[in-house]
């Protein structure tokens, strides 16, 4: 059993919204991250997941959010790249939650 997430379903009816956003980060910020490997900006991407988690009652983005922040400001430059190159893992994972396959 992994931290499975388990909202509410009117915090779970919000969550197309939390994927918006997700989706946006992704085709953006995510992917200059992947390149530059800053590490601020890493570590605000990260605090922006963990409130988005915590918002949407995603435990699996908060978790994911601290283990990227844990990394960045530790300048871990070993596991922060392949931390950060699973983030569209985790935009699929919230995806399908909300957008059942046929």
């Amino acid at each position: 059993p992994g931290a499975i997430d388990r909202p509410a379903p009117e915090v779970l009816a919000r969550w197309p919204e939390l994927l918006g956003r997700l989706r946006s980060e992704e085709s953006g910020v995510w992917l200059e991250l992947c390149q530059t490997l800053e590490i601020t900006p890493v570590e605000e991407f990260a605090r922006r997941l963990q409130s988005w988690g915590r918002e949407f009652a995603a435990e699996s983005l908060r978790r994911y959010g601290e283990s990227l922040f844990e990394q960045a400001s530790q300048f871990d430059l070993d596991r922060l790249p392949r931390t950060l190159e699973a983030f569209p893992a985790v935009v699929a994972e919230i995806a399908a939650r909300i957008e059942p396959r046929p």
